[in-house]
């Protein structure tokens, strides 16, 4: 936290409003780390407000996604879920796709958490396409885990365990394709 606020002065001083946008939400993370949410919004609130200022859909979509997070551990549920939706359509808009299967399926925990199943499945089968179509295994298996959790919150074990041995054939996969390609490469 100290060094956040050493950058924050030196951003501060030069007028750098990107550096200042980026030490709030460096601040913001350390605070919800540290169980400060409150805290934690207001340095993401005041981040937000400097990418709208400035026109940066891209960290605008990212730091919509931290708010979220932070209404979601504080089981304000509306609010998260409404910044989750305009996380995704920022993220959108700045061609930001990495990100979009992952704040997918954040938001489809949201729906979960608030019982709308249907939604929560919705949203993950966009999010898995998503991670598919651009390539994104990591976020591909964790949204395969993601199926696994939901059903679980909804009372299906079945098709919790189902999900849950899907995840770990998949991520052995993965995984052993990772380590050949890294073998691959030191030969």
């Amino acid at each position: 936290l100290e060094y956040r606020n050493r950058v924050m002065d030196i951003a501060v001083k030069q007028k750098n409003k990107q550096m200042i946008a980026f030490s709030h939400s460096g601040i913001g993370t350390i605070y919800a780390a540290q169980g400060k949410l409150e805290e934690a919004l207001q340095s993401y609130y005041e981040c937000m407000k400097i990418n709208e200022e400035t026109g940066d859909r891209y960290e605008l979509g990212r730091t919509l996604n931290n708010i979220a997070r932070v209404y979601f551990y504080l089981n304000r549920l509306d609010k998260a879920l409404q910044y989750n939706l305009r996380s995704i359509d920022e993220k959108t808009a700045s061609g930001n796709h990495v990100e979009i299967p992952s704040t997918m399926m954040n938001t489809g925990f949201t729906y979960a958490r608030m019982k709308r199943f249907p939604e929560a499945y919705q949203i993950l089968d966009q999010a898995i396409k998503k991670a598919r179509d651009i390539g994104n295994e990591a976020a591909e298996g964790n949204i395969i885990k993601a199926y696994s959790d939901v059903y679980l919150d909804e009372g299906k074990f079945e098709k919790a365990l189902e999900y849950h041995i899907r995840y770990h054939e998949f991520e052995k996969k993965r995984l052993g394709r990772n380590l050949k390609k890294q073998i691959d490469d030191l030969n």
